[in-house]
C-alpha cells in the first residue's frame, strides 16, 4: 500500500511539474493579473525592427501608414510591437515573427483601415524558449465587451478600438462567426491565439471595433 501511494504521489508530482513547464508563461501571466491590478501602459517610443511591406492607403487625403506600430491592451497589460509583412503560408516565418512581437496577418487590412485586421500572438510558448513575447495573448479570455485597446503607429497616429465579442473556434472547419468578423465593413481588429492554452486544438478570437 505504501509503495502504491508513493507511486501515485510521484505520478502526480511529475504531472504537475510538466504542466508548469509547458504552461509556465500562462500561469505566470494569470498570477500577475490577479496579484497586480492592471494599469494602462505607456506607449513604447520605438517598436522593434519590422519587415518592410509597401504602405497601405488609409483613405483619400490621408498619408499612407508606416509599417511600424504597437498594440496596447491596458486591461491585460499588453504592449507589443506588431510585426508586419509575414507570409501567412510560411510556418517558419510566422514563428519567427512571433519571436519579435504579435503578427499582423498580411492578407488582412492594416489596423485602422477599413475591414478586419487580424493579429496573431502566442498564448503560452514553451518556457525554455528565450521569447519575451511567448505569452503575449495568454489572457485574451479576460477581455469582455466594452474593454478598450489601441494601435499606435510610429508616426504618432493612433486608432482606438472597443471589444465587441469573443469566440472559440476550430481552425480546421468553417465557422460562421469568424467569417462575419472577417467581413466587417468598419475598421476592426481580430486578436487570435491558441485555445485552450498549451494546445493547438482550437483558437480564441477577440473582435474589437474602431471607436473615436
Amino acid at each position: 500500500m505504501k509503495l502504491r501511494n508513493r507511486l501515485i504521489l510521484i505520478f502526480i508530482s511529475l504531472t504537475v511539474f510538466f504542466l508548469i513547464i509547458l504552461n509556465g508563461r500562462y500561469l505566470y501571466a494569470n498570477v500577475s493579473y490577479l496579484v497586480n491590478k492592471p494599469t494602462p501602459l505607456v506607449t513604447a517610443s520605438k517598436p522593434s525592427a519590422q519587415i518592410f511591406i509597401p504602405p497601405v492607403k488609409v483613405a483619400s487625403g490621408q498619408k499612407s501608414l508606416p509599417n511600424k506600430a504597437i498594440l496596447v491592451v491596458p486591461k491585460i497589460n499588453v504592449s507589443m510591437p506588431i510585426v508586419f509583412g509575414i507570409n501567412g503560408n510560411s510556418i517558419s516565418s510566422m514563428y519567427d515573427g512571433l519571436n519579435r512581437g504579435v503578427v499582423h496577418y498580411s492578407l488582412s487590412p492594416m489596423p485602422g483601415t477599413m475591414g478586419a485586421a487580424m493579429i496573431l500572438g502566442h498564448s503560452s510558448d514553451y518556457i525554455w524558449k528565450n521569447n519575451p513575447y511567448g505569452a503575449a495573448f495568454a489572457l485574451l479570455n479576460k477581455l469582455k465587451p466594452g474593454d478598450t485597446m489601441f494601435v499606435e503607429y510610429s508616426d504618432g497616429r493612433r486608432f482606438n478600438f472597443k471589444v465587441n465579442q469573443s469566440v472559440i473556434f476550430n481552425p480546421l472547419s468553417v465557422d460562421s462567426e469568424i467569417e462575419l468578423m472577417q467581413a466587417a465593413k468598419v475598421p476592426s481588429l481580430i486578436l487570435v491565439s491558441c485555445w485552450p492554452v498549451g494546445s493547438v486544438v482550437k483558437r480564441i478570437a477577440v473582435e474589437a471595433i474602431a471607436i473615436k
